[in-house]
């Protein structure tokens, strides 16, 4: 339930955002923040097909990307997950892949530096 509490963050506070596997709880299509939103082809808690539809709660710039070979648990270092299915790739081939499409976004995003931390109540 992470990404659900850091999209509404992002939303609220017009801040760019990261989804692992995950997808806002709310509609954000008509909203104007960045979006990178990484999901899995071998995922077996939210398959491409769940994915797919609620990638269209995400804001309509927002860039999402199924990472070939990818299962739920590929995301993390915290091994199986019950439900999940068995990834296609080497895990360092997937994190790598990741990484590249986080760096990507990041660069994207015209910043010299992470946007300073903001108190919330």
């Amino acid at each position: 339930q992470g990404g659900v509490a850091a999209a509404e963050l992002a939303a609220s506070e017009g801040l760019p955002l990261i989804l692992f596997a995950s997808y806002p709880e709310k509609d954000l299509s008509q909203e104007n923040l960045p979006v990178l939103a990484l999901f899995g082809t071998e995922d077996g808690l939210l398959p491409p097909e769940k994915a797919r539809e609620k990638a269209r709660l995400l804001p309509k710039n927002a860039r999402v990307v199924f990472v070939e070979g990818l299962n739920h648990a590929g995301f993390g270092a915290y091994g199986p997950q019950k439900g999940d299915r068995p990834a296609r790739r080497p895990r360092e081939a997937l994190w790598r892949e990741i990484q590249e499409e986080v760096l990507l976004f990041l660069g994207g995003l015209g910043l010299d530096a992470p946007p300073p931390p903001q108190a919330h109540r």
